[in-house]
């Protein structure tokens, strides 16, 4: 059996990290679309970039493109 020592400390840490980097790639994805439809780049152009800079996969990258295309 495992006995595991748990730190409190150590584990909101850990969540407030994890809850930046989410929020960071949120930020970054919705400036990356948001730049798209500024210079009418395709869709799926922005796609490909929102893969490739978050290093996420298409499932993913449409996600979030479906969420923040029609943002205002």
């Amino acid at each position: 059996m495992l006995i595991a020592e748990y730190d409190y400390q150590t584990d909101i840490e850990v969540q407030r990290e994890e809850a930046w980097e989410d929020g960071h790639a949120e930020g970054k994805a919705v400036g990356i679309i948001s730049t798209g439809k500024k210079f009418c780049i395709p869709k799926e152009q922005v796609l490909s970039e929102l893969m490739s800079q978050l290093g996420v996969d298409e499932n993913a990258a449409k996600l979030l493109l479906d969420r923040y295309w029609d943002m205002k």
